[in-house]
């Protein structure tokens, strides 16, 4: 099968396993601005995944308040 990485979200525990080469930008945007070579083979990059992302985008905007990870 080969080897994976993994978006995983932390509200509902839902995951992604995605093949390394379609993290590539995301790796070569954290080298341009940080000098770090990133590796995401042995930890997931953990976030909201998009229906818990868009459940907490309208509750935050029904609240008034911002959103977890947003702007300030």
């Amino acid at each position: 099968m080969g080897e994976r990485e993994y978006l995983t979200c932390e509200r509902c525990a839902d995951y992604t396993a995605v093949l390394p080469d379609e993290l590539d930008a995301v790796r070569e945007l954290i080298e341009r601005q940080f000098g770090y070579l990133a590796s995401f083979t042995h930890f997931p990059i953990v976030g909201l995944c998009p229906g818990c992302a868009a459940i907490s985008r309208e509750t935050s905007r029904v609240r008034g308040s911002p959103v977890a990870g947003g702007p300030r």
